[in-house]
């Protein structure tokens, strides 16, 4: 009873310091963003952390692979036009989910990179998601968070956090490539100035490691082909 008291008023305290926890194996584990591993400062380089291989998630602790039994907690289930909230700039956002699939919930709050990792709540207060990323898409904006109430064990890997790391510099590079080359294609103002652009842009990095993050290393695949598209499309 005790025990059941003490993860209560744990699992309160988690939620009013506005932290994602989620519950595994008895325990609560924090939540944080795979994309901005980089910037976490919680855990120690030889920790391993629990990473999915499908959204942009990963948890700590985890001290071995036993504890990785997933208990799921009371999170809501929400559907199109469900109301959610979260803190931004010091202001409370409240907003509508317009989108959902098997790992996001879209919605229609403007995301900026600073809300990366914030918690998202549903109009009684409960945490349902985290704030993960925004796509341009057709010109339209889509601001995603990530799903916390239908996880499973066998999406996730045990990963050390310095090979998370390693695997987040690399991808943070791929993306600050393409943002570059997309960047510069706006200011590109005509064909021919954009043709001499992207040759002098054209340098796919390969890398041959042994990516840890299955995660990242599929995003890191998504921006390649991104960036191998302009070129295929202007270069023909």
């Amino acid at each position: 009873m005790f025990l059941r008291l003490l993860l209560f008023f744990f699992a309160a305290f988690a939620c009013c310091a506005e932290e994602l926890t989620v519950a595994f194996d008895g325990r609560f584990c924090s939540a944080g963003n795979t994309h901005s591993a980089g910037q976490i400062k919680y855990y120690q380089r030889d920790e391993l952390l629990l990473v999915s291989k499908v959204r942009d998630l990963y948890l700590f602790p985890v001290k071995k692979p036993s504890d990785c039994i997933f208990k799921r907690k009371n999170l809501s289930n929400l559907s199109v036009e469900s109301k959610v909230k979260f803190k931004s700039g010091g202001k409370n956002l409240t907003g509508r989910i317009i989108g959902i699939d098997e790992f996001y919930y879209q919605i229609d709050i403007p995301v900026t990179h600073g809300d990366s990792g914030k918690t998202v709540f549903d109009m009684s207060g409960n945490p349902v998601g985290m704030v993960s990323h925004y796509v341009i898409k057709n010109g339209r904006k889509l601001n995603c968070i990530v799903r916390m109430d239908n996880l499973k064990k066998s999406e996730f890997e045990i990963i050390k956090a310095d090979d998370l790391l390693r695997d987040w510099r690399i991808f943070n590079e791929f993306k600050e490539y393409e943002y570059g080359i997309i960047q510069g294609l706006k200011e590109c103002s005509s064909y021919d100035a954009t043709r001499k652009f992207l040759l002098s842009q054209m340098v796919l990095r390969k890398e041959y490691i042994g990516w840890k993050s299955t995660y990242l290393k599929n995003e890191t695949k998504k921006s390649r082909k991104t960036i191998s598209d302009i070129f295929e499309r202007f270069l023909k």
